[in-house]
C-alpha cells in the first residue's frame, strides 16, 4: 500500500504542475490570439435550426474579450441575421472559448469563418432595413 500511495501523490503533483503550465500556455499563446480576434467578423453559413425553410446565413461580430474575476475568458459578440422564417435580429451574447491547446490560434466559434467588415456591414444593414419594415415576415406567415 505504501508505493501505491506515493506513486498517487507523485501523480497528483504531476497533474498539478501540468495543469499550472496548460494554464501558462493559454495565457501566452492563446489570449493574445483570442484578443487579436476583437473587431473581426465571421459567418455560420446555410443555417437551417434543422427546420423545413431557406437556409440563411449567420453574421458575427466580436466586440470585446472579457475577463472574469477568477481568470476566465468570454468572447462578447453581435450577431444578426434573418432566418429561414423572416425573424430579423441583432442580438449579443458571450462565448467561452475552449482551453484545450488543440483550439489554440483557431477561430472558436465552431463551423464559423471569417469575413471581410463590409460584408458583415451590408448585413447588418439588411437586417436592420428588415426590422424598420419587416416584409419577409409578413410574406412569410400569408403564405
Amino acid at each position: 500500500m505504501g508505493n501505491r500511495k506515493k506513486l498517487e501523490e507523485k501523480q497528483s503533483k504531476i497533474r498539478e504542475e501540468l495543469y499550472e503550465l496548460e494554464q501558462q500556455e493559454f495565457v501566452e499563446i492563446q489570449i493574445p490570439f483570442l484578443e487579436s480576434l476583437v473587431g473581426k467578423h465571421f459567418i455560420y453559413r446555410d443555417n437551417t435550426y434543422g427546420g423545413n425553410v431557406s437556409r440563411w446565413n449567420e453574421y458575427r461580430k466580436v466586440l470585446e474579450l472579457f475577463k472574469k474575476e477568477k481568470g476566465t475568458y468570454y468572447l462578447i459578440y453581435e450577431n444578426c441575421s434573418i432566418d429561414g422564417y423572416g425573424t430579423a435580429k441583432i442580438e449579443t451574447g458571450s462565448h467561452f472559448p475552449y482551453t484545450n491547446k488543440n483550439w489554440f490560434k483557431k477561430i472558436p466559434f465552431s463551423g464559423y469563418e471569417k469575413i471581410t467588415e463590409k460584408q458583415y456591414e451590408t448585413n447588418r444593414n439588411k437586417v436592420l432595413k428588415e426590422i424598420s419594415n419587416p416584409t419577409l415576415i409578413k410574406r412569410r406567415i400569408v403564405t
